[in-house]
């Protein structure tokens, strides 16, 4: 499940049905019925304002199909003209420079997350190996993960803080790397599927458990803290303000 607030104060909502949009009313926008296949969708605003979405659908045979649409005002099409944007994908980094998709560095592939840093420069992994960093000309390895957990995780959400970190929330934990001091660090917990930070810079994360319940939990001073654990976690969002808010199965 995905909820996206748009700068026009627009709530998205996308779950394994489609997409619904909330202006005052619920209206579902784009939705997929096609029986035995499921979306599972992101949404991502670029700083003209343009909506995007992802979609991956899975259906009963192998075969998976991702898609990226824009927002035309009434309805979800392919992609047109909008600012530069880039998509990781398993063959490699994509870029849409404003008129068609091309595939950038296919020598760095496998590729399961995307961030930028303050500086400028874009960050990724190659394959189960290595951390690689662009100054937009070429890329530079990093810092090997071959002797690392990280090197056997799968990447579910990447977030990069306010002090320039990178925190990766994957299948075997937290993972935060600092470029500075090139080092990496296992924060452990379980599998990660989304990352916050909050106003004063305390992390928060949403773990999924043994029983495949969410549960909510911050980083104060290098220990994990617990918060609602007896609610089941649905969707966490965090305001403009930065205020965290946490839907659970007993209430929001």
């Amino acid at each position: 499940m995905s909820v996206f607030q748009a700068k026009n104060g627009h709530i998205w909502i996308g779950t394994d049905k489609g997409i619904s949009r909330y202006n005052g009313i619920f209206q579902p926008v784009f939705t997929q019925m096609a029986s035995g296949v499921r979306i599972s969708s992101s949404i991502f605003e670029t700083t003209k304002g343009q909506l995007i979405i992802r979609l991956i659908t899975i259906s009963p045979t192998p075969f998976v199909k991702t898609e990226n649409k824009f927002f035309a005002g009434l309805e979800w099409n392919e992609p047109g003209i909008f600012t530069f944007s880039w998509i990781s994908t398993l063959d490699g980094i994509v870029g849409f420079e404003g008129q068609k998709w091309e595939l950038y560095d296919p020598d760095v592939s496998n590729v399961d997350w995307l961030v930028t840093t303050p500086d400028g420069k874009i960050w990724t992994q190659h394959r189960k190996q290595s951390i690689v960093s662009s100054d937009g000309q070429k890329w530079k390895v990093e810092f090997n993960i071959d002797n690392s957990p990280l090197g056997n995780s799968t990447t579910n959400t990447p977030l990069v803080t306010s002090t320039g970190k990178i925190l990766l929330g994957t299948d075997l934990g937290l993972f935060q790397y600092d470029s500075d001091l090139n080092r990496l660090s296992n924060l452990a917990l379980g599998s990660i599927n989304k990352i916050l930070e909050g106003d004063d810079s305390t992390i928060w994360v949403c773990v999924q458990d043994q029983k495949d319940q969410k549960r909510l939990y911050s980083l104060n001073n290098g220990q994990w803290v617990s918060h609602l654990p007896d609610q089941a976690i649905m969707p966490v969002y965090q305001l403009a303000d930065n205020d965290l808010w946490a839907g659970g199965d007993r209430g929001l």
